[in-house]
């Protein structure tokens, strides 16, 4: 009896060592198949980082140019504000005057008389 269970361990590790061998031989066609595929990935990705950071980029120097154009328009708001406020000051005034000149000359001219 051990002789057949030694040529069944025979058996048996010839079956393990030729799927050991068909194991090897298919995963290194598979990994030469794969490796080219996961380096022009990396590629893919490297490039698609510059690319994101080119984009980050230009968008941080659009957001400065509108921060000083917005700038730039409030402050020219500001002045126009400034300029309106002294003329409806100086329109004021003369209307304030034309005002106080009238009722001077009223008061000075006397009561007013009715006609009949």
């Amino acid at each position: 009896m051990p002789s057949f269970w030694l040529g069944l361990t025979a058996v048996f590790f010839a079956f393990g060592l030729l799927f050991l061998l068909v194991s090897a031989f298919v995963f290194f066609r598979i990994g030469g198949q794969v490796l080219p595929l996961l380096a022009d990935t990396q590629h893919q990705i490297q490039d698609l980082g510059d690319l994101a950071a080119n984009t980050v980029g230009r968008a941080a120097d659009t957001a400065e140019i509108v921060e000083l154009r917005v700038t730039q328009a409030m402050g020219q708001a500001v002045d126009a504000g400034n300029t309106v406020r002294h003329q409806a000051l100086g329109v004021g005034a003369a209307l304030a005057g034309l005002y106080i000149a009238t009722r001077i000359a009223r008061a000075l001219r006397g009561p007013k008389r009715r006609r009949r």
